[in-house]
């Protein structure tokens, strides 16, 4: 698989998709360098990483942590575009720029989108960027803003940054979106959607990863001999019940034309460093290595 060199990872929510984008950063770090922008305002992809020890050593090449907001973004802007500090501070601070901010919806979610086509541009060509980006809601909406920024901004620098965002995410070998989804019906849904808008943007899918796979520990015949021990016959009926579920899943994701990636469900009531190191290696094994 010809991976893009900007991942742009998403789902529903409670799929996974911060530990998914933290982890997919790690097995990638076996590879080469990586960048890991958190746009997450919980920070939860980093938090994830925080827990690996040596992170900036990893695989030789260390993963690179970024935290991005879109107000911080708004104000690096004005500051690349006016020359004098004091001059842009005033602009920032004045009530005329916020009126005009806000008249112009989704500016600040679009410097984001610019500040990722700016790092693309000046990394070198072997580092790859991960992206913790929104929930796909929101996913879709930010992935929208070049467009529709183009029609509010006919003229000028907005509209000249706003073609360019737009023809880097449409760039198939340079950026792709990654859809976590589980194995239930909603969150397969969402997914199917997701894909479905993505292609009328003209943005790339590159995989849905299925979180959470249950195997079948027991055959029908071995529950049939707990019929004695009915709590434990209960728990491997629903355990056999959960791995069917994941193989239907993965069934429906293929069937809509997804890559599919899986990965394992996890016993754990916290994930830390070794969860990561083994989600990593399934995200290397179903994605990076192919």
């Amino acid at each position: 698989m010809n991976l893009q060199r900007v991942i742009f990872v998403t789902g529903k929510g409670g799929t996974g998709k911060s530990t998914v984008a933290a982890a997919l950063a790690l097995a990638a770090a076996r590879h080469g360098p990586v960048t890991l922008i958190d746009l997450d305002r919980r920070r939860s992809a980093i938090k994830a990483l925080d827990t690996v020890p040596d992170l900036d050593r990893r695989g030789g090449h260390g993963v690179e942590l970024l935290a991005l907001t879109a107000r911080g973004e708004l104000e690096a802007f004005i500051e690349r575009i006016v020359p004098l500090r004091a001059i842009a501070r005033r602009m920032l601070q004045s009530r005329t720029f916020g009126f005009v901010s806000t008249a112009l919806p989704g500016l600040e979610a679009f410097l984001i989108l610019e500040r990722v086509r700016l790092l693309a541009n000046e990394a070198q060509p072997e580092r790859l960027i991960v992206i913790d980006a929104p929930a796909t809601g929101g996913a879709i909406e930010l992935l929208k803003v070049p467009v529709g920024l183009q029609r509010l901004a006919p003229i000028g620098t907005l509209h000249r940054l706003a073609v360019e965002v737009e023809k880097f995410v449409r760039a198939a070998d340079r950026f792709g979106v990654l859809l976590t989804t589980r194995a239930e019906e909603l969150s397969l849904r969402e997914a199917i959607e997701a894909s479905a808008a993505l292609g009328v943007l003209g943005v790339g899918c590159i995989a849905a990863v299925l979180n959470e796979c249950e195997s079948a520990l027991f055959s029908e015949e071995e529950i049939a001999k707990l019929s004695g021990l009915e709590g434990h016959q209960r728990l491997a009926q629903a355990r056999r019940q959960a791995a069917q579920s994941t193989a239907q899943a993965k069934h429906q994701l293929r069937h809509a034309g997804f890559n599919v990636v899986a990965l394992p469900m996890l016993y754990r009531p916290t994930l830390a460093a070794e969860e990561l190191e083994t989600l990593a290696s399934a995200l290397n094994e179903g994605l990076l290595s192919r």
